[in-house]
């Protein structure tokens, strides 16, 4: 892999590492605040283990995503004074 390659592929990692950062934040302020009683709904099923998960990894994905998204399209701008 040449260097332009591993460049390319660290901008997008950083990217989507920032937005899973912000989608544990946000899980986890939802989850503390019981926003919407969705705490006390995973709580309450057979597998809340599962449930966190789903909902995590959806967080994760969207943000992560979206992340990826915005640094990507960024790249074109320039700034005009």
């Amino acid at each position: 892999m040449d260097a332009h390659a591993r460049k390319a592929i660290g901008f997008l990692l950083w990217h989507l590492a920032a937005g899973v950062g912000g989608a544990a934040v946000l899980g986890g302020l939802v989850l503390w605040f019981d926003i919407g009683r969705l705490r006390t709904l995973i709580w309450s099923t057979g597998e809340p283990a599962l449930a966190l998960g789903l909902f995590l990894f959806g967080l994760f994905v969207t943000f992560g995503g979206c992340a990826m998204a915005a640094g990507v399209m960024a790249q074109g701008r320039q700034d005009r004074r």
